[in-house]
């Protein structure tokens, strides 16, 4: 069976959202206890249980393509198809209770990016985008979002007052 780049984006979009339910879920059960990996960052059961459930998903929906995760790790490939997965970005924010963190998806094919999500759950937005598809933001991975645009700006000071201006409007 042949699978189309729609088939690829709905699974990274299932996947963000599975992860971030999941994360969400652990961090209510009462069980939770963060420790310091060797880097000095931090790591909780959320981290860990959102990516092994991504990691059942994936291999069960693409079983000939490899995983590549925050916490589990994976070996740098050039060749075939690569999921890439950090189930909760921002761990300090999320142990925390600050709604600013988000569950990252990528696809790599070939050593080329194909596929993105950025899905923040507790800030109601996810954007994605798709290598010759362009990028959108929604208030969830299921909506049919806003595509983005690059615009003109004069300089960097222009340009990061231009992305805060869309980002509040979405």
């Amino acid at each position: 069976m042949k699978l189309n780049s729609g088939d690829d984006l709905r699974l990274a979009q299932r996947v963000a959202v599975d992860a971030a339910t999941t994360a969400l879920s652990l961090r209510e059960s009462g069980e939770f206890q963060v420790t310091l990996k060797k880097d000095g960052s931090p790591v909780t059961p959320a981290d860990i249980g959102a990516e092994l459930r991504v990691r059942e998903l994936i291999e069960s929906e693409r079983p000939n393509d490899l995983f590549v995760g925050e916490e589990s790790g994976g070996l740098a490939v050039q060749k075939g198809r690569v999921w890439i997965i950090d189930p909760i970005d921002g761990t300090k924010n999320f142990v925390r209770g600050i709604p600013i963190w988000a569950t990252l998806v990528a696809l790599v094919e070939d050593g080329e990016p194909k596929i993105g999500v950025v899905f923040a759950p507790e800030l109601k937005r996810c954007w994605w985008a798709e290598k010759g598809s362009g990028a959108y933001v929604s208030k969830s991975p299921q909506g049919s979002g806003n595509r983005m645009h690059v615009r003109q700006a004069s300089g960097l000071k222009d340009a990061y007052s231009r992305i805060i201006i869309l980002c509040h409007n979405t």
